[in-house]
């Protein structure tokens, strides 16, 4: 296999990775800051304009950054505080 076939078969993937983890208008978002620490707003994409995105928090809050700082979140699973404990 030529070293063009390979770079090519690796860019499809590459390409297909990213459109099925992209981020679309309705989605659930994590906008961050770019930091360490986890410091950033929950809320859900209300726009998209090319490398920026828009924001919307429950309380009615808008927000604006750019799409490399925004991940997917997932639903956490919901366990009762008090059917398990740790240590005494």
């Amino acid at each position: 296999m030529k070293k063009s076939e390979l770079k090519a078969i690796i860019n499809e993937c590459i390409q297909e990775l990213n459109e099925s983890s992209s981020i679309s208008v309705g989605d659930e978002v994590k906008m961050g800051f770019g930091s360490k620490g986890g410091a950033g707003f929950l809320g859900v994409v209300t726009s998209i304009n090319g490398k920026n995105i828009t924001i919307t928090t429950p309380e009615g809050k808008g927000y604006q950054g750019l799409m490399k700082f925004a991940t997917l979140e997932t639903p956490k699973a919901r366990v009762p505080n008090n059917k398990y404990k740790v240590g005494n």
